[in-house]
């Protein structure tokens, strides 16, 4: 009984035994290509066969740490990364802004008369250039007419005078010699005569001076004032950098005063920074010390950085309790064309953007700088993927924080001055090692940080 109990078991025994050889050469043959990352940055690969890429490998603990990939499918993944160093990064604070354009580089065309749009030849945001023709504008002005038919009275007055001027210097010139004692009554009285004609003629020079400057500072141009003046012809129509504010349509009339054109010069902007009352000390400070600024274009996710703040207004709105700052940015021409005659151009920044304005609060302290979409959120850990000879490896990291679209990094985050690191497709690869060592995505799997 008892060696009848003892084969029993025995057989069990060699079963199981049996059973557990046989899952091991399965589990070898369902993982060909298993390797392991060890502390000094070392991979070893095991015994494998032939499979297509991506393939993950896990370190000791079981978790996948790396995708290999050759370059043909990082193509395909639309990979993208960046060698990351350090760099000057200041603690900041964040206030919202406008483009503007400077009011020292912008022009208001105006005229101080009545007219009629008949032609406009600078359409909104076409560029202008000196002497170019903007508009033809018909005086409709009753003032200003009234003035140039003045104008053509003098003229006619004044040339008649200039007439009977000559004739009577003639005259004087031809009558005979003085008599010696001086007594020629002829004489006396043609001379008495050219004064009252020469003071005639002087005072009409003045009157008729007098209204061409009151024409002139009516919107006449020279030109058309000196076709006044030697032909007498009267004007009826005259003419008017990027055109950013056209407020008039054709064929309307409008009032004397009214703006027709802005103008701005494109290649220097202003940022018009509303800083709240807290925030003024701040601001304040960085304008003396000259800390940096850097500008965020949501709408465009596109920075501007190394700006230094102009000017900040003293005064605080009263009910708002904000003040004003000013920070000049350069503006880059992308591209331009021709259109029918009309010069468009396409600038980097355009007057009435929307702006996020971050003002440094500090001296700058170094930092790894990247990009918020190569940061992993995997439950409670934060990493990205570095490139290394034949993939990419996860690598968790220590975030100090997300200021913007930038995540900020200590020297003590786990990465290296030259380190590649993926800023464009680190989900996909996160998703490719989770699906690799059998895991499932959670939710805190995110591509970036929002």
């Amino acid at each position: 009984m008892i060696f009848r109990n003892a084969g029993y078991w025995g057989l069990i025994l060699i079963t199981l035994l049996v059973a557990l050889l046989g899952g091991c050469q399965n589990e070898q043959a369902e993982k060909p290509n298993v390797s392991h990352v060890h502390e000094d940055g070392t991979v070893h690969e095991g015994t494998h066969t032939e499979e297509p890429a991506p393939v993950a490998t896990e370190n000791h603990d079981g978790c996948a740490m790396v995708v290999h990939l050759d370059d043909k499918a990082s193509a395909n993944l639309n990979l993208k990364t960046q060698t990351i160093a350090l760099e000057p990064w200041f603690d900041s604070i964040k206030i919202p802004g406008v483009v503007d354009a400077d009011p020292d580089r912008l022009v208001h065309v105006s005229l101080p008369a009545t007219v009629r749009v008949l032609e406009l030849n600078a359409p909104l945001h076409s560029t202008v250039m000196p002497g170019q023709q903007l508009a033809v504008l018909e005086l409709v002005d009753p003032e200003i007419n009234k003035l140039q038919i003045r104008a053509v009275e003098l003229r006619a007055e004044l040339l008649a005078t200039q007439t009977e001027l000559d004739r009577t210097r003639n005259y004087l010139s031809a009558l005979p010699a003085a008599n010696r004692d001086g007594n020629d009554p002829e004489r006396r009285r043609v001379e008495a005569n050219l004064a009252v004609i020469q003071a005639r003629a002087n005072s009409m020079e003045n009157s008729l001076g007098a209204v061409l400057e009151t024409l002139k500072i009516s919107g006449l141009g020279d030109e058309q004032l000196k076709k006044l003046a030697e032909q007498g012809k009267v004007t009826t129509r005259i003419s008017a950098l990027e055109v950013t504010v056209r407020s008039v349509d054709l064929g309307e009339t409008i009032p004397a005063g009214t703006t027709i054109f802005k103008l701005v010069a494109m290649d220097h902007l202003l940022v018009i920074g509303d800083a709240f009352e807290s925030d003024l000390p701040v601001v304040s400070a960085a304008a003396r010390n000259n800390l940096p600024v850097s500008l965020l274009f949501p709408s465009e996710n596109r920075n501007v950085n190394h700006l230094t703040i102009l000017t900040v207004e003293s005064a605080l709105d009263g009910v708002e309790r904000i003040t004003h700052f000013l920070v000049p940015v350069p503006n880059q021409l992308v591209s331009e064309k021709d259109v029918n005659g009309i010069k468009y151009c396409d600038w980097a920044l355009r007057v009435g953007a929307q702006v996020q304005i971050f003002v440094a609060t500090n001296e700058a302290e170094p930092r790894f700088v990247l990009p918020s979409s190569a940061i992993i959120r995997d439950g409670g850990n934060i990493a990205v993927f570095r490139k290394i000879s034949d993939g990419y490896e996860r690598v968790e990291i220590l975030m100090e924080r997300l200021e913007g679209r930038k995540a900020v990094l200590t020297q003590a985050s786990g990465l290296t001055e030259g380190d590649q690191i993926v800023t464009n497709g680190a989900l996909q690869l996160n998703l490719i090692l989770k699906s690799q060592s059998g895991g499932e995505a959670t939710g805190d799997d995110h591509g970036h940080s929002h």
